[in-house]
């Protein structure tokens, strides 16, 4: 009962959201998309795709597993679909269930591979959105070798702290919060643990991916923009996408609906782009995300036929 209680609330708070984004868009600006525009828009959402596919199949190959890149695209796409389609976090069991029935790949490696996956996407987005906050919002550029050594101390900080201790300390207390805490450092130890699993090269190779597939994400912000008759950079869209997205995931709200489209108006107003502009940008935005991976997830599912393996899948 509860579980559709809380499903009726998030749907309604989904369509609730949308609604408040698309009612104050200015349709007509659509018509300025010629076939040639959306093929263009078309191919990066491709090449997107294609970029995070190769991603996740080198982090597999780390752990001495050699799929095919085909079978990782279906677990991929699938799994994310089951992130948008429900109102729970279905997509990380089930990447875990599928990579196991697919790939022939362990719970505990599976779990390993996903913990990785979500920490460096993490990671990266904070990266780019406190070197974009100096940048979009106060205008006082950080260097690069400023921010390069920040970064190497945090790292450094990152495999001396040991948040096994720190997770024991605090479940040894009671105090606001601890149960939530706990279950954070826990989370950060069982990351450091899997990373440890991956050579220095395949994750510098992999952090590199993550940075060329916002990248792309930029570019094709850029081509949208452009087609509007707004001429702005691509690094500082770049900013305006990755803190965006780092908002929406802080707010713990699922696809960091409302949070993410109301931040990534502000920042491209902010930045000179007219309002009308920028609603059409972010309705466009959410029609990217989650529209393309639910499109390709549809097909994924009913290739990988989920609804049979979850039915034979022995309890």
């Amino acid at each position: 009962m509860k579980k559709k209680i809380f499903f009726l609330l998030f749907l309604f708070f989904l369509l609730f959201s949308l609604l408040s984004i698309f009612v104050d868009v200015d349709w007509s600006l659509f018509t300025r998309f010629s076939v040639v525009d959306m093929l263009g828009i078309g191919i990066s959402l491709a090449l997107e795709t294609a970029l995070y596919t190769f991603m996740i199949y080198l982090l597999i190959r780390e752990f001495f597993y050699t799929p095919k890149i085909i079978d990782v695209y279906l677990v991929l796409t699938a799994s994310l679909t089951a992130n948008y389609a429900t109102p729970f976090k279905m997509g990380v069991p089930l990447r875990v269930f599928l990579y196991r029935e697919k790939l022939k790949i362990p719970g505990i490696d599976g779990t390993s591979i996903i913990l990785i996956e979500i920490f460096l996407n993490v990671f990266v987005s904070l990266c780019l959105s406190f070197l974009g906050i100096s940048f979009v919002i106060t205008d006082t550029n950080i260097s690069i070798g400023t921010f390069l050594f920040i970064l190497l101390l945090l790292t450094i900080f990152f495999f001396l702290i040991k948040f096994d201790k720190i997770e024991k300390f605090i479940a040894e207390r009671t105090f606001v919060f601890s149960s939530f805490l706990r279950k954070i450092f826990s989370f950060i130890h069982n990351v450091k643990q899997s990373l440890c699993s991956v050579s220095f090269k395949g994750l510098s190779q992999i952090i590199f991916l993550y940075f060329l597939t916002f990248g792309i994400q930029a570019v094709r912000l850029w081509l949208v923009l452009s087609i509007l008759g707004i001429d702005m950079s691509i690094v500082r869209l770049l900013f305006v996408l990755t803190i965006s997205t780092t908002l929406g995931t802080l707010s713990m709200i699922p696809m960091g609906i409302g949070v993410k489209d109301a931040s990534f108006t502000f920042l491209l107003t902010h930045l000179g782009v007219p309002a009308e502009i920028a609603i059409v940008v972010a309705a466009i935005q959410r029609i990217f995300s989650p529209g393309w991976p639910l499109f390709l997830g549809v097909i994924s599912v009913n290739i990988l036929g989920i609804s049979t393996l979850l039915r034979t899948e022995p309890a």
